[in-house]
């Protein structure tokens, strides 16, 4: 049976392997970069809402003031209790010019804010005319006059429509936070799949390594005479051993040292291939005068 061990430590597989653990760094990352965008685009949804919710709460204390200062002036006719309407006066058109601004982005809620504009111009006419007419006829004719309730029903119908206002982009907050939650979630979720993945290959990768390493540094029995290598019971050659558990092929040559023992040997058995046998020259000894 063929060793599969070898094969997950192959190249191709440790490729493989590496390729997929730098894909879930850079996914994980890209998820990461992904999620501060969410969670960034979410804040800022929130802090939009909440600034339109205050300026709507600013524009309706405004109003309140500008009431507050009308009724104060005719009840006591001085003049220092107009301070808060004609603060009002000042800040209002502002108030309706940011408030619409937050709101133009949504057709329903513009076309809320356009009837508001009209009964906020209404509501400041029917103080205006009150004051006037203190001015004119008296403080008694401007009370008979706030008295009809024009102004009351006016400011009422404020609230109204602002409350309604209010409500729908408090439903939007709540809409957005509910979406953003289940994004978070999925996020959450794909980011805990990915890093499971990762720690077990990690814990895979690091159970066969240290099972290759200790393979490797486990003695193995070699006949003294024959070379062969003892492996699951059986006298096996190096080269079937080294396949047979580290899915190792081989290609064979001879050495030099080989090469020549083989010529020699050969040599030996068959003399005839040496050729001819050169005789040997005499050798001249000199005299000892050197002649």
């Amino acid at each position: 049976m063929k060793n599969s061990r070898p094969l997950l430590l192959s190249k191709p597989v440790v490729v493989l392997g590496l390729s997929i653990a730098f894909s879930l760094a850079v996914g994980t990352a890209f998820l990461s970069i992904f999620s501060i965008r969410e969670v960034s685009s979410s804040s800022a949804d929130v802090v939009g809402i909440q600034s339109t919710l205050l300026d709507i709460n600013r524009l309706l204390t405004s109003l309140i003031n500008a009431e507050t200062g009308q009724r104060g002036y005719l009840l006591t006719g001085r003049e220092e209790y107009l301070a808060p309407y004609n603060e009002a006066l000042q800040e209002i058109p502002a108030r309706l010019r940011t408030v619409h601004d937050h709101l133009s982005v949504s057709p329903e809620q513009a076309e809320s804010f356009n009837r508001v504009e009209e009964l906020v111009t209404e509501k400041l006419a029917e103080i205006h005319d009150t004051l006037l007419l203190k001015h004119r006829n008296g403080t008694q004719a401007a009370i008979n006059l706030m008295i009809a309730d024009t102004g009351h029903q006016t400011m009422n119908a404020i609230r109204v429509q602002l409350g309604k206002i209010t409500g729908r982009e408090i439903q939007a907050l709540a809409t957005r936070a509910e979406a953003a939650r289940r994004r978070s979630d999925r996020l959450q979720r794909l980011s805990l799949a990915m890093v499971g993945v990762a720690t077990l290959m990690t814990v895979v990768g690091a159970t066969l390594f240290i099972r290759r390493v200790h393979e490797l540094e486990t003695m193995i029995t070699v006949c003294a005479w024959t070379k062969r290598v003892k492996f699951q019971g059986r006298w096996v050659s190096f080269e079937d051993y080294l396949h047979s558990r580290f899915n190792l092929d081989f290609t064979h040559s001879i050495s030099e040292d080989a090469a020549k023992k083989l010529m020699l040997d050969e040599l030996e058995l068959h003399p005839e291939l040496r050729g001819p046998v050169k005789a040997a020259e005499p050798v001249k000894r000199a005299s000892a005068d050197g002649i």
